[in-house]
Protein backbone atom coordinates (compact mmCIF):
# COMPACT_ATOMS: atom_id res chain seq x y z
CA UNK A 1 0.00 0.00 0.00
CA UNK A 2 1.02 3.77 -0.81
CA UNK A 3 0.62 5.49 2.63
CA UNK A 4 1.47 9.26 3.25
CA UNK A 5 2.39 10.26 7.47
CA UNK A 6 3.73 13.07 8.81
CA UNK A 7 4.73 14.08 5.51
CA UNK A 8 6.59 11.20 4.35
CA UNK A 9 5.72 8.96 1.43
CA UNK A 10 5.79 5.31 2.06
CA UNK A 11 5.28 1.70 0.82
CA UNK A 12 3.50 -0.02 3.61
CA UNK A 13 2.98 -4.39 4.21
CA UNK A 14 0.50 -5.20 6.27
CA UNK A 15 0.48 -8.42 7.84
CA UNK A 16 -2.29 -10.95 8.54
CA UNK A 17 -3.37 -8.81 11.55
CA UNK A 18 -3.63 -5.97 9.09
CA UNK A 19 -0.75 -4.20 10.86
CA UNK A 20 1.79 -2.79 9.19
CA UNK A 21 4.72 -4.83 9.14
CA UNK A 22 6.92 -3.87 6.76
CA UNK A 23 7.71 -0.31 4.62
CA UNK A 24 9.53 1.37 1.61
CA UNK A 25 10.14 5.14 2.68
CA UNK A 26 10.41 7.24 -0.38
CA UNK A 27 12.72 10.06 0.87
CA UNK A 28 16.07 11.18 0.19
CA UNK A 29 16.37 7.93 -2.12
CA UNK A 30 19.56 7.64 -4.10
CA UNK A 31 19.62 6.93 -7.39
CA UNK A 32 21.39 7.98 -10.64
CA UNK A 33 23.31 11.13 -8.62
CA UNK A 34 20.46 13.00 -7.49
CA UNK A 35 17.96 12.33 -4.31
CA UNK A 36 14.59 11.46 -4.69
CA UNK A 37 11.46 11.61 -2.74
CA UNK A 38 7.77 9.86 -4.06
CA UNK A 39 4.80 11.89 -5.27
CA UNK A 40 2.35 8.95 -6.33
CA UNK A 41 1.10 5.86 -6.69
CA UNK A 42 -0.11 4.02 -10.15
CA UNK A 43 -1.01 0.72 -10.26
CA UNK A 44 -0.76 -0.45 -14.06
CA UNK A 45 -2.27 -4.11 -14.51
CA UNK A 46 -1.89 -5.06 -10.86
CA UNK A 47 1.54 -4.11 -10.17
CA UNK A 48 2.29 -0.80 -8.09
CA UNK A 49 4.63 1.86 -9.44
CA UNK A 50 5.98 4.99 -7.87
CA UNK A 51 6.30 8.45 -8.94
CA UNK A 52 9.10 9.98 -7.33
CA UNK A 53 10.63 13.74 -8.07
CA UNK A 54 14.21 15.47 -7.75
CA UNK A 55 13.54 18.77 -7.15
CA UNK A 56 15.64 21.77 -8.30
CA UNK A 57 15.46 25.51 -7.80
CA UNK A 58 13.68 26.15 -10.93
CA UNK A 59 12.96 22.43 -12.43
CA UNK A 60 12.58 19.15 -11.82
CA UNK A 61 13.21 15.44 -12.49
CA UNK A 62 10.26 12.76 -12.46
CA UNK A 63 11.51 9.05 -12.31
CA UNK A 64 9.33 6.01 -11.90
CA UNK A 65 9.92 2.73 -9.81
CA UNK A 66 8.01 -0.83 -9.22
CA UNK A 67 6.98 -1.99 -5.92
CA UNK A 68 8.53 -5.66 -5.46
CA UNK A 69 5.76 -6.84 -3.57
CA UNK A 70 6.68 -10.67 -3.05
CA UNK A 71 8.31 -10.56 0.54
CA UNK A 72 9.52 -7.48 2.07
CA UNK A 73 8.46 -4.80 0.07
CA UNK A 74 11.32 -3.31 -2.68
CA UNK A 75 11.37 -0.62 -4.97
CA UNK A 76 13.43 -1.46 -7.93
CA UNK A 77 13.84 -0.52 -11.53
CA UNK A 78 14.03 2.91 -11.18
CA UNK A 79 14.70 4.84 -13.91
CA UNK A 80 14.16 8.66 -15.02
CA UNK A 81 11.32 9.19 -17.39
CA UNK A 82 11.20 13.39 -17.67
CA UNK A 83 12.35 16.62 -16.86
CA UNK A 84 10.13 19.37 -16.44
CA UNK A 85 11.31 23.15 -17.30
CA UNK A 86 9.08 23.95 -14.12
CA UNK A 87 9.96 23.53 -10.36
CA UNK A 88 8.13 20.97 -8.42
CA UNK A 89 5.94 22.65 -5.44
CA UNK A 90 4.97 20.30 -2.77
CA UNK A 91 4.00 22.61 -0.19
CA UNK A 92 2.49 21.18 2.92
CA UNK A 93 0.24 24.56 3.16
CA UNK A 94 -1.11 23.81 -0.10
CA UNK A 95 -0.99 20.22 -1.25
CA UNK A 96 -2.75 17.47 -0.53
CA UNK A 97 -2.10 13.97 -1.83
CA UNK A 98 -5.53 13.44 -3.20
CA UNK A 99 -8.22 15.32 -4.21
CA UNK A 100 -11.04 15.44 -1.33
CA UNK A 101 -14.36 14.97 -3.35
CA UNK A 102 -16.50 17.38 -2.92
CA UNK A 103 -14.39 19.93 -4.20
CA UNK A 104 -15.88 23.39 -3.54
CA UNK A 105 -14.47 26.23 -5.72
CA UNK A 106 -14.79 29.26 -4.13
CA UNK A 107 -14.33 27.85 -0.38
CA UNK A 108 -10.81 25.71 -1.18
CA UNK A 109 -9.17 28.29 -1.79
CA UNK A 110 -5.87 27.04 0.26
CA UNK A 111 -5.39 23.34 -1.97
CA UNK A 112 -3.57 24.00 -5.35
CA UNK A 113 -2.40 20.91 -5.83
CA UNK A 114 -3.32 17.08 -5.43
CA UNK A 115 -0.03 14.68 -5.85
CA UNK A 116 -2.10 11.71 -7.51
CA UNK A 117 -3.02 14.16 -10.13
CA UNK A 118 0.76 14.66 -11.20
CA UNK A 119 0.54 11.11 -13.54
CA UNK A 120 -3.12 9.95 -14.36
CA UNK A 121 -3.94 7.84 -16.90
CA UNK A 122 -6.32 8.02 -19.97
CA UNK A 123 -9.87 6.03 -19.98
CA UNK A 124 -8.06 3.27 -22.09
CA UNK A 125 -5.02 2.65 -19.64
CA UNK A 126 -2.81 2.86 -22.79
CA UNK A 127 -1.07 6.14 -22.40
CA UNK A 128 -0.48 8.26 -19.25
CA UNK A 129 -0.17 12.12 -18.51
CA UNK A 130 2.78 13.70 -16.10
CA UNK A 131 2.01 17.06 -15.80
CA UNK A 132 3.11 20.04 -13.43
CA UNK A 133 2.54 23.72 -13.63
CA UNK A 134 3.21 26.80 -11.71
CA UNK A 135 1.87 29.19 -8.73
CA UNK A 136 1.55 32.55 -7.70
CA UNK A 137 4.22 33.57 -10.55
CA UNK A 138 3.81 37.01 -12.53
CA UNK A 139 2.10 36.45 -15.87
CA UNK A 140 -0.57 33.64 -17.46
CA UNK A 141 0.18 30.25 -15.70
CA UNK A 142 2.27 27.66 -17.50
CA UNK A 143 1.41 24.33 -17.61
CA UNK A 144 4.33 21.28 -18.34
CA UNK A 145 3.35 18.01 -20.16
CA UNK A 146 4.68 14.70 -20.51
CA UNK A 147 2.88 12.36 -22.65
CA UNK A 148 3.97 8.69 -21.71
CA UNK A 149 3.20 5.00 -23.36
CA UNK A 150 2.62 2.60 -21.40
CA UNK A 151 6.21 1.59 -20.51
CA UNK A 152 6.33 5.42 -19.54
CA UNK A 153 8.54 6.38 -22.34
CA UNK A 154 7.56 10.33 -23.43
CA UNK A 155 6.17 10.14 -26.82
CA UNK A 156 6.05 13.99 -26.56
CA UNK A 157 6.40 16.96 -23.67
CA UNK A 158 6.27 20.55 -23.38
CA UNK A 159 4.90 23.66 -21.73
CA UNK A 160 2.48 25.91 -22.64
CA UNK A 161 0.80 29.90 -20.76
CA UNK A 162 -2.71 29.25 -20.63
CA UNK A 163 -4.82 32.00 -21.19
CA UNK A 164 -5.77 33.28 -17.93
CA UNK A 165 -2.90 35.20 -15.34
CA UNK A 166 -1.51 32.37 -12.94
CA UNK A 167 -2.12 34.05 -9.43
CA UNK A 168 -5.71 34.30 -10.33
CA UNK A 169 -6.25 31.12 -11.50
CA UNK A 170 -6.49 27.39 -9.79
CA UNK A 171 -6.75 24.36 -11.90
CA UNK A 172 -9.73 21.58 -10.21
CA UNK A 173 -9.75 18.99 -12.39
CA UNK A 174 -6.76 17.42 -14.68
CA UNK A 175 -7.84 14.61 -17.27
CA UNK A 176 -6.23 12.66 -20.76
CA UNK A 177 -8.05 11.63 -23.23
CA UNK A 178 -7.90 8.61 -25.43
CA UNK A 179 -6.68 10.44 -28.32
CA UNK A 180 -4.29 12.35 -26.59
CA UNK A 181 -5.75 15.77 -25.71
CA UNK A 182 -5.35 17.30 -22.03
CA UNK A 183 -8.38 19.40 -20.65
CA UNK A 184 -8.08 21.27 -17.29
CA UNK A 185 -11.19 22.46 -15.35
CA UNK A 186 -9.90 25.97 -13.94
CA UNK A 187 -11.56 28.50 -11.82
CA UNK A 188 -10.30 32.07 -12.66
CA UNK A 189 -10.83 35.32 -10.74
CA UNK A 190 -11.06 37.74 -12.98
CA UNK A 191 -11.30 41.19 -11.23
CA UNK A 192 -8.70 43.04 -9.62
CA UNK A 193 -9.30 43.59 -6.47
CA UNK A 194 -10.63 40.69 -3.50
CA UNK A 195 -13.04 43.52 -2.35
CA UNK A 196 -15.01 42.69 -5.33
CA UNK A 197 -15.50 39.11 -4.49
CA UNK A 198 -19.19 39.49 -4.00
CA UNK A 199 -19.69 40.19 -7.88
CA UNK A 200 -20.48 36.89 -9.59
CA UNK A 201 -19.06 38.21 -12.71
CA UNK A 202 -15.59 38.23 -11.64
CA UNK A 203 -15.63 34.59 -10.89
CA UNK A 204 -15.03 32.07 -14.06
CA UNK A 205 -15.03 28.77 -14.40
CA UNK A 206 -13.10 27.26 -17.60
CA UNK A 207 -12.35 24.22 -19.73
CA UNK A 208 -9.30 24.27 -21.18
CA UNK A 209 -8.09 21.90 -24.05
CA UNK A 210 -4.46 20.82 -24.88
CA UNK A 211 -4.21 19.17 -28.79
CA UNK A 212 -2.15 18.06 -31.78
CA UNK A 213 0.89 17.05 -29.29
CA UNK A 214 0.18 19.90 -27.04
CA UNK A 215 0.75 22.75 -29.70
CA UNK A 216 -2.38 24.19 -29.69
CA UNK A 217 -4.72 25.39 -26.59
CA UNK A 218 -8.20 25.94 -26.85
CA UNK A 219 -10.32 27.66 -24.37
CA UNK A 220 -13.67 27.88 -23.43
CA UNK A 221 -15.92 29.86 -20.54
CA UNK A 222 -18.18 27.54 -18.97
CA UNK A 223 -19.47 29.40 -17.04
CA UNK A 224 -19.40 33.35 -15.49
CA UNK A 225 -21.43 33.01 -11.83
CA UNK A 226 -20.78 31.52 -8.57
CA UNK A 227 -19.88 27.66 -9.46
CA UNK A 228 -19.92 25.73 -6.26
CA UNK A 229 -18.53 22.51 -7.35
CA UNK A 230 -18.09 21.03 -10.55
CA UNK A 231 -16.61 17.69 -12.38
CA UNK A 232 -16.34 16.63 -15.48
CA UNK A 233 -15.38 13.07 -17.66
CA UNK A 234 -14.17 12.45 -21.83
CA UNK A 235 -16.95 10.98 -23.82
CA UNK A 236 -16.36 10.19 -27.62
CA UNK A 237 -15.62 11.87 -30.71
CA UNK A 238 -13.96 14.52 -28.27
CA UNK A 239 -16.64 15.44 -26.49
CA UNK A 240 -16.80 16.04 -22.92
CA UNK A 241 -19.47 15.74 -20.14
CA UNK A 242 -19.70 17.99 -17.35
CA UNK A 243 -21.70 18.35 -14.07
CA UNK A 244 -22.27 21.82 -12.33
CA UNK A 245 -24.05 22.95 -8.96
CA UNK A 246 -24.06 26.32 -7.64
CA UNK A 247 -24.50 25.66 -4.19
CA UNK A 248 -26.51 27.34 -1.35
CA UNK A 249 -25.08 30.37 -3.21
CA UNK A 250 -27.72 31.66 -5.99
CA UNK A 251 -30.65 29.32 -5.85
CA UNK A 252 -30.24 27.94 -9.34
CA UNK A 253 -30.90 24.43 -10.96
CA UNK A 254 -27.47 22.48 -11.22
CA UNK A 255 -26.80 20.83 -14.68
CA UNK A 256 -24.64 18.45 -16.94
CA UNK A 257 -23.54 19.41 -20.18
CA UNK A 258 -22.14 17.48 -23.00
CA UNK A 259 -20.27 19.42 -26.18
CA UNK A 260 -17.50 19.73 -28.03
CA UNK A 261 -15.10 22.16 -26.74
CA UNK A 262 -13.44 22.46 -30.34
CA UNK A 263 -17.05 23.17 -31.85
CA UNK A 264 -16.55 26.16 -33.91
CA UNK A 265 -20.33 27.32 -32.74
CA UNK A 266 -19.26 27.72 -29.66
CA UNK A 267 -19.39 31.56 -29.00
CA UNK A 268 -17.20 33.41 -26.20
CA UNK A 269 -20.43 33.94 -24.21
CA UNK A 270 -20.86 31.52 -21.39
CA UNK A 271 -21.61 27.41 -23.00
CA UNK A 272 -24.08 27.53 -19.94
CA UNK A 273 -26.14 30.31 -21.49
CA UNK A 274 -25.55 28.95 -25.36
CA UNK A 275 -28.11 27.70 -27.57
CA UNK A 276 -25.99 25.79 -29.77
CA UNK A 277 -27.42 22.74 -30.61
CA UNK A 278 -24.11 20.52 -30.50
CA UNK A 279 -24.68 21.18 -26.76
CA UNK A 280 -26.85 19.06 -24.59
CA UNK A 281 -28.07 19.91 -21.24
CA UNK A 282 -30.12 18.37 -18.37
CA UNK A 283 -31.11 20.23 -15.52
CA UNK A 284 -30.36 18.63 -12.22
CA UNK A 285 -33.28 19.82 -9.29
CA UNK A 286 -32.20 20.89 -5.43
CA UNK A 287 -32.93 18.37 -2.79
CA UNK A 288 -32.30 17.12 0.40
CA UNK A 289 -33.54 20.07 2.52
CA UNK A 290 -31.83 19.33 5.93
CA UNK A 291 -34.74 21.08 7.92
CA UNK A 292 -37.18 18.41 9.15
CA UNK A 293 -40.52 19.95 8.25
CA UNK A 294 -38.95 19.93 4.49
CA UNK A 295 -37.40 16.40 4.31
CA UNK A 296 -40.75 15.42 2.68
CA UNK A 297 -41.59 18.25 0.30
CA UNK A 298 -39.70 18.63 -2.94
CA UNK A 299 -37.93 21.77 -3.02
CA UNK A 300 -38.38 24.57 -4.96
CA UNK A 301 -36.80 25.25 -8.35
CA UNK A 302 -34.59 28.45 -7.18
CA UNK A 303 -34.00 26.83 -3.56
CA UNK A 304 -30.66 27.67 -2.10
CA UNK A 305 -30.28 23.90 -0.79
CA UNK A 306 -25.91 23.00 -0.82
CA UNK A 307 -25.76 20.29 -3.15
CA UNK A 308 -22.51 19.83 -4.57
CA UNK A 309 -21.55 16.87 -7.37
CA UNK A 310 -18.85 14.79 -5.72
CA UNK A 311 -18.41 13.16 -9.59
CA UNK A 312 -19.81 12.51 -12.79
CA UNK A 313 -18.77 9.03 -14.58
CA UNK A 314 -19.60 7.55 -18.10
CA UNK A 315 -22.10 4.70 -17.60
CA UNK A 316 -24.26 1.88 -19.31
CA UNK A 317 -25.87 2.46 -22.89
CA UNK A 318 -23.84 5.93 -23.35
CA UNK A 319 -25.40 7.57 -20.30
CA UNK A 320 -23.98 9.12 -17.43
CA UNK A 321 -23.55 8.56 -13.72
CA UNK A 322 -24.20 11.56 -11.44
CA UNK A 323 -23.43 11.58 -7.63
CA UNK A 324 -23.95 14.41 -5.70
CA UNK A 325 -24.41 15.12 -1.87
CA UNK A 326 -25.77 17.90 0.78
CA UNK A 327 -22.87 19.46 2.34
CA UNK A 328 -23.59 22.30 4.21
CA UNK A 329 -20.11 24.46 5.51
CA UNK A 330 -21.83 26.15 8.37
CA UNK A 331 -23.82 24.21 9.70
CA UNK A 332 -24.83 25.39 13.52
CA UNK A 333 -25.13 23.02 16.27
CA UNK A 334 -26.48 24.31 20.07
CA UNK A 335 -24.22 23.99 23.03
CA UNK A 336 -26.18 24.86 25.90
CA UNK A 337 -26.46 28.69 25.16
CA UNK A 338 -23.85 28.69 22.53
CA UNK A 339 -23.76 27.69 18.95
CA UNK A 340 -21.35 25.51 17.48
CA UNK A 341 -20.52 25.81 13.77
CA UNK A 342 -19.72 22.42 12.03
CA UNK A 343 -19.60 20.65 8.56
CA UNK A 344 -22.78 18.82 7.65
CA UNK A 345 -22.74 16.09 5.03
CA UNK A 346 -26.23 14.93 4.25
CA UNK A 347 -28.31 13.01 1.48
CA UNK A 348 -26.69 11.11 -1.56
CA UNK A 349 -28.21 11.63 -4.40
CA UNK A 350 -27.28 9.16 -7.46
CA UNK A 351 -28.80 9.88 -10.89
CA UNK A 352 -28.46 8.23 -14.14
CA UNK A 353 -28.75 10.80 -17.11
CA UNK A 354 -29.52 8.75 -20.15
CA UNK A 355 -28.11 9.49 -24.02
CA UNK A 356 -31.19 11.58 -24.60
CA UNK A 357 -30.31 13.84 -21.80
CA UNK A 358 -33.13 13.14 -19.82
CA UNK A 359 -33.42 11.95 -16.13
CA UNK A 360 -33.95 8.30 -15.80
CA UNK A 361 -34.03 7.94 -12.30
CA UNK A 362 -32.81 9.23 -9.28
CA UNK A 363 -31.59 7.30 -5.87
CA UNK A 364 -32.00 9.50 -2.48
CA UNK A 365 -29.64 7.84 -0.20
CA UNK A 366 -30.28 9.30 3.79
CA UNK A 367 -27.86 10.05 5.85
CA UNK A 368 -26.48 12.65 8.27
CA UNK A 369 -22.83 13.08 9.28
CA UNK A 370 -20.65 15.59 10.93
CA UNK A 371 -17.16 15.83 11.40
CA UNK A 372 -14.66 18.35 12.17
CA UNK A 373 -11.62 15.92 10.97
CA UNK A 374 -11.23 17.13 7.19
CA UNK A 375 -13.22 16.75 3.88
CA UNK A 376 -11.84 13.45 3.22
CA UNK A 377 -14.47 11.85 5.68
CA UNK A 378 -17.29 13.92 3.72
CA UNK A 379 -16.79 11.75 0.39
CA UNK A 380 -18.47 9.31 -1.04
CA UNK A 381 -16.78 6.23 -2.16
CA UNK A 382 -18.02 5.39 -5.59
CA UNK A 383 -17.60 2.38 -7.63
CA UNK A 384 -19.29 1.48 -10.97
CA UNK A 385 -19.29 -2.20 -12.23
CA UNK A 386 -20.43 -4.01 -15.08
CA UNK A 387 -24.56 -4.12 -13.46
CA UNK A 388 -24.20 -2.49 -10.40
CA UNK A 389 -22.95 0.68 -8.55
CA UNK A 390 -21.50 0.88 -5.03
CA UNK A 391 -21.57 3.88 -2.64
CA UNK A 392 -19.86 3.70 0.46
CA UNK A 393 -19.77 7.16 3.70
CA UNK A 394 -19.98 7.81 6.50
CA UNK A 395 -22.72 8.26 9.25
CA UNK A 396 -23.30 9.41 11.89
CA UNK A 397 -25.36 6.87 14.63
CA UNK A 398 -29.12 7.72 14.70
CA UNK A 399 -28.29 10.51 12.56
CA UNK A 400 -29.64 14.12 12.54
CA UNK A 401 -31.49 13.99 15.75
CA UNK A 402 -27.83 13.14 17.55
CA UNK A 403 -26.04 15.58 15.92
CA UNK A 404 -28.19 17.94 17.13
CA UNK A 405 -28.38 16.89 20.93
CA UNK A 406 -24.28 16.30 20.49
CA UNK A 407 -23.57 19.64 22.24
CA UNK A 408 -24.63 19.21 25.85
CA UNK A 409 -23.27 15.66 27.62
CA UNK A 410 -25.12 14.03 30.44
CA UNK A 411 -24.40 15.94 33.85
CA UNK A 412 -20.99 14.78 35.69
CA UNK A 413 -21.14 13.35 38.98
CA UNK A 414 -20.97 16.43 41.36
CA UNK A 415 -24.50 17.87 39.48
CA UNK A 416 -26.41 14.12 40.05
CA UNK A 417 -25.85 14.53 43.51
CA UNK A 418 -27.81 17.51 43.48
CA UNK A 419 -25.06 20.20 43.76
CA UNK A 420 -26.50 22.54 41.46
CA UNK A 421 -24.11 22.16 38.50
CA UNK A 422 -25.57 22.26 35.21
CA UNK A 423 -24.96 20.00 32.19
CA UNK A 424 -21.42 19.56 31.59
CA UNK A 425 -20.80 21.34 28.24
CA UNK A 426 -18.24 19.82 25.54
CA UNK A 427 -17.29 20.10 21.96
CA UNK A 428 -20.72 18.43 19.93
CA UNK A 429 -19.53 14.53 20.63
CA UNK A 430 -18.53 13.36 16.78
CA UNK A 431 -18.95 9.64 15.72
CA UNK A 432 -19.16 7.42 12.31
CA UNK A 433 -19.86 4.20 10.97
CA UNK A 434 -18.98 3.34 7.15
CA UNK A 435 -22.80 2.60 5.47
CA UNK A 436 -22.66 1.11 2.15
CA UNK A 437 -25.61 0.64 -0.43
CA UNK A 438 -25.48 -0.85 -3.53
CA UNK A 439 -27.79 -0.09 -7.05
CA UNK A 440 -28.50 -1.85 -9.82
CA UNK A 441 -29.16 -0.63 -13.73
CA UNK A 442 -32.26 0.54 -12.76
CA UNK A 443 -31.53 2.58 -10.13
CA UNK A 444 -33.03 -0.31 -7.38
CA UNK A 445 -31.58 -0.68 -3.78
CA UNK A 446 -29.94 -4.09 -4.10
CA UNK A 447 -28.27 -3.86 -0.48
CA UNK A 448 -27.98 -1.53 2.02
CA UNK A 449 -26.58 -1.54 6.03
CA UNK A 450 -23.16 -0.98 7.67
CA UNK A 451 -20.22 -1.99 6.76
CA UNK A 452 -18.01 -1.14 9.38
CA UNK A 453 -18.62 0.47 12.70
CA UNK A 454 -16.16 3.15 14.53
CA UNK A 455 -14.85 1.68 17.32
CA UNK A 456 -12.82 3.45 20.28
CA UNK A 457 -13.02 6.85 18.51
CA UNK A 458 -11.61 5.52 15.40
CA UNK A 459 -13.79 7.18 11.99
CA UNK A 460 -13.53 5.06 8.60
CA UNK A 461 -12.52 7.35 5.80
CA UNK A 462 -14.27 6.78 2.33
CA UNK A 463 -11.16 8.25 0.39
CA UNK A 464 -9.14 5.76 1.48
CA UNK A 465 -11.02 2.09 1.25
CA UNK A 466 -9.17 -0.47 -1.87
CA UNK A 467 -11.01 -3.19 -3.13
CA UNK A 468 -9.46 -6.56 -2.88
CA UNK A 469 -9.02 -9.05 -5.09
CA UNK A 470 -12.49 -10.64 -3.95
CA UNK A 471 -14.64 -7.82 -5.61
CA UNK A 472 -17.05 -7.82 -2.14
CA UNK A 473 -14.34 -6.75 0.71
CA UNK A 474 -12.61 -3.94 0.86
CA UNK A 475 -9.84 -2.26 2.76
CA UNK A 476 -10.49 0.78 5.03
CA UNK A 477 -8.37 2.85 6.77
CA UNK A 478 -9.81 4.77 10.15
CA UNK A 479 -8.47 7.60 11.61
CA UNK A 480 -8.96 9.10 15.52
CA UNK A 481 -8.95 12.69 14.01
CA UNK A 482 -5.37 12.60 15.19
CA UNK A 483 -1.87 10.36 14.48
CA UNK A 484 -3.60 6.67 15.33
CA UNK A 485 -5.07 4.75 12.70
CA UNK A 486 -6.09 1.23 11.75
CA UNK A 487 -6.81 -0.95 8.90
CA UNK A 488 -10.00 -3.37 8.40
CA UNK A 489 -11.48 -5.56 6.14
CA UNK A 490 -15.58 -5.46 5.48
CA UNK A 491 -16.94 -7.87 2.68
CA UNK A 492 -20.16 -6.30 1.84
CA UNK A 493 -21.79 -9.59 1.15
CA UNK A 494 -22.14 -9.68 4.83
CA UNK A 495 -22.76 -6.70 5.81
CA UNK A 496 -25.30 -5.56 8.75
CA UNK A 497 -28.66 -4.64 8.38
Amino acid sequence: MYVVEGGVHKVIKLNSELVPSDEVPLQAVAFDGATWTGVAPLVVEGTMHCLLVSQGKKTADYAIGVVEARGAPALGRLRRIASSELAHSADPAYTLASRPLPDPILSNKGLLFAQQERIIAAADAQHFLLSNYSVNDKGAKRFWFAYLDKEFTVLWSGVKELPYADSKSRIHQIQLTNDGSIQLLSYVFGCASEEQMRDKLCHELHLTTLSERGNAVNDVLIDKDFVSTARMCPRDSGKVSMAIRYGALTGQPGLVLTFDPKDPKLKSTPVVDQRVPSIYKTKLMAYGSIEAADQKKTPSRTAKVPDEIVTILPAWNNGLLVVETFLDEGFQVPMDGAIAMRRLSGDIRTSLVGANDTVLWQQVTPRAFMTTAGRDYEGVYVELGPDRITLMYDHTPRGLDAILKSGIQAPDAEASEGKGKKAKVAEPVEAGVLKAVTLDPSGAVVTAGTALLGNEGMIPCPSSIIQARSGTSYLVKSFDRNTSYRYSLTDLSKMAE
